[in-house]
């Protein structure tokens, strides 16, 4: 009897092993990595955890007054454009220094004069388009006042007879890495009579550049189809002088580079026309776009300064939680679903700034530890349809809630970071009624 009746304890104890394990692994593993999961320091008895996803997003498109190019390490010359948001016309100046050093004879004869430049890898469109670029000889000096800066915007007056074209294919990504462009052999054969003279002109940084005042290359518009990068850091742009001279009845070539170092006198004029699209009433940094006014997207790009815009009407309504705080905050911003291919046609990374009703950008957001709050990207490579860029609103939204009041005139501006900024027309183009575009809270309870 007692053997039975250990034996029936014990088909007990297994028949429970085998209920609650399953119970257990299923709480202890999680294959979400947007799980949330809190410290010991939150595992009170009181505490109560929720997530509350229901806050509404607003989102708009807005346009920068101004977007600073100079010094930003790539040239962009080309015409894009499309359906979705018009023509961007990217032309690019720069200003060429003396040689830093040189060789010339008397009876040194001229051969030609190029421009090479150096693919930076970087375009925008379809590069299987024929291209035509034209180099411009300025007029003028590239200058700027004591309070202003160059920009999207800036341009300065050359002559409209080029010194030199080229109408090719780019090749940005294959195995010559650079493209030659020849230039006006009056020019220099010019040049070449100088450095032969010894002229102070070719010697004295100051005299070279008021007598040659700088570049501009610009696309002819019609050639639309792509926007090519060149690299633009010291060193990067040549202009390269060709010569001969006869010794002892043997020919020997020479050659003189005027060199190109002064990249903050480097910059990047970027023109938009809008007036076929739905941002065509875009003009103004002040103005915004609702989403609702076109189809229901916003739009960023680079180098045109559009930026997207978002507002958290609903915020307030944490003011009237139960005694508590806010232990995870994150904004999530889906692209919209064929705007993409993969990794490559989105941004990498975005950033966050402050803005009031205006659009002005008022600082970075920022975390707990003072860092600026950047995305990450989650791209489904797959299926193109639960992609998002991720945003850490933990410390913004608990510090707006700290005085029991939320302006409702102050938003968030997204941008592209750094050079991508300056020197791209990356962009993404958000879905406000995506699944994933929403503002997800994890608040604490106590």
């Amino acid at each position: 009897m007692k053997q039975g009746k250990s034996l029936s304890v014990l088909k007990s104890i297994l028949i429970l092993l085998v209920v609650i394990t399953p119970v257990f692994i299923l709480n202890s593993c999680s294959d979400n990595p947007e799980e949330f999961t809190m410290g010991e320091d939150y595992l009170e008895s009181e505490a109560n955890l929720r997530l509350v996803d229901t806050f509404t997003v607003n989102l708009s498109t807005v346009i920068l007054d101004t977007v600073e190019t100079a010094a930003s390490g790539t040239a962009l010359v080309g015409i894009y454009s499309d359906n979705v948001l018009g023509t961007i016309n990217c032309s690019s100046y720069f200003r060429m220094d003396i040689p830093d050093s040189y060789d010339a004879e008397k009876n040194d004869v001229y051969d030609s004069l190029y421009l090479v430049l150096e693919y930076s890898n970087y375009y925008f469109g379809d590069t299987t388009q024929t291209q035509k670029f034209s180099i411009h000889q300025l007029t003028e000096n590239i200058s700027v006042d004591d309070d202003s800066y160059l920009s999207n915007h800036s341009t300065f007056s050359y002559n409209s007879t080029p010194l030199g074209s080229i109408t090719y294919k780019p090749r940005p990504n294959g195995e010559k890495d650079t493209i030659a462009i020849k230039l006006n052999d009056a020019t220099g054969q010019e040049l070449l009579n100088k450095l032969i003279a010894g002229s102070e002109t070719i010697t004295d940084t100051s005299l070279f550049i008021n007598y040659f005042h700088g570049l501009m290359i610009k696309a002819d518009e019609s050639y639309p189809g792509c926007v090519i990068g060149f690299n633009a850091d010291d060193g990067d742009i040549r202009m390269i002088l060709y010569s001969h001279r006869t010794s002892n009845n043997e020919i020997e070539d020479v050659t003189n580079e005027f060199e190109y170092s002064a990249t903050e006198k480097q910059f990047n004029n970027i023109k938009h026309d809008f007036s076929s699209t739905s941002l065509s009433s875009l003009t103004q940094q002040k103005y915004k776009l609702p989403s609702s006014s076109s189809n229901g997207l916003s739009f960023l790009q680079g180098g045109i300064g559009l930026a997207i815009r978002v507002d958290l009407p609903s915020l307030s309504n944490l003011l009237l939680f139960e005694r508590g705080k806010i232990a995870d905050a994150k904004l999530l911003i889906a692209p919209a679903t064929g705007t993409y291919k993969g990794d490559y046609d989105l941004p990498e990374q975005l950033i966050l700034y402050k803005t009031d009703k205006v659009n002005r950008r008022n600082g970075v957001v920022t975390t707990a530890s003072g860092g600026s709050v950047f995305s990450t990207r989650s791209v489904d490579n797959l299926y193109h349809e639960n992609s998002y860029f991720q945003f850490d609103l933990t410390n913004y939204i608990t510090t707006e809630l700290e005085d029991s009041y939320v302006d409702p005139d102050e938003g968030l501006l997204i941008t592209l970071y750094n050079t991508d900024a300056t020197s791209t027309l990356y962009r993404l183009i958000a879905d406000a009624g995506n699944k994933n575009t929403k503002l997800k809270i994890y608040y604490l309870s106590y």
